[in-house]
Parts: structure tokens; C-alpha cells; sequence
């Protein structure tokens, strides 16, 4: 029987790979940013609706302190996604930098 993946391990594993994507996306040229910005911003999406409808919901019945913490991800989680859109949108590289550097932030 296949053993099941600490979600907490799975997390935190994201967040470390998203970390050094990020990395390559600063050393990167405008060519390679805009290849990097698409699998950042893929994996960021993906990363926030595991969070939201796997861990968070648990968190949520632990106690108050947990719904507070998590009202405050999810208002994280909303700028995030706006900064997504941001990229996505982006008229210009400057744009899309300030978009991805908003997001590095929140990682």
C-alpha cells in the first residue's frame, strides 16, 4: 500500500522549489524570464488551491487562532493571485518583473 505524503512536507517542498525558480528567473534573460514567469505563476496557482482545499479547511477546525491565520493567508493568497494576473497581463518585461517581484515576496 503506497504511503501517503505529509501534506505539511509537500508544502514546504513547494515553497523551496518556487524559491530557486525564482532564482533562475533573476539571472535569467527577458527570453528565459518570460518561459520562467509562465511555470512560476503555474506552479503558484497550483501550490494555493492545494493549500486552500486541502490544508486550510483542516487548519480551520483546530481552533480560532487557526481561522484567523488562515483569513490572513487567503488575503495573501488573493494579492498573489492578482499579481498572477499581473504577469500574465504584462504589457512590457519591466512590468512583468514588478508583477514576479511581488510575488517572490509573498513566497
Amino acid at each position: 500500500m503506497p504511503r501517503k505524503e505529509d501534506p505539511l512536507k509537500i508544502i514546504k517542498k513547494d515553497h523551496k522549489e518556487v524559491k530557486a525558480l525564482f532564482k533562475d528567473y533573476k539571472k535569467a534573460d527577458q527570453e528565459e524570464k518570460a518561459s520562467l514567469a509562465g511555470q512560476i505563476t503555474g506552479e503558484l496557482l497550483l501550490h494555493m488551491e492545494m493549500e486552500e482545499s486541502l490544508f486550510y479547511p483542516e487548519i480551520e477546525k483546530v481552533s480560532e487562532e487557526g481561522k484567523n491565520l488562515i483569513q490572513d493567508a487567503l488575503k495573501e493568497h488573493n494579492e498573489a493571485k492578482m499579481h498572477v494576473d499581473g504577469v500574465e497581463s504584462a504589457q512590457d518585461n519591466s512590468q512583468r518583473d514588478m508583477h514576479m517581484e511581488e510575488l517572490e515576496k509573498g513566497v
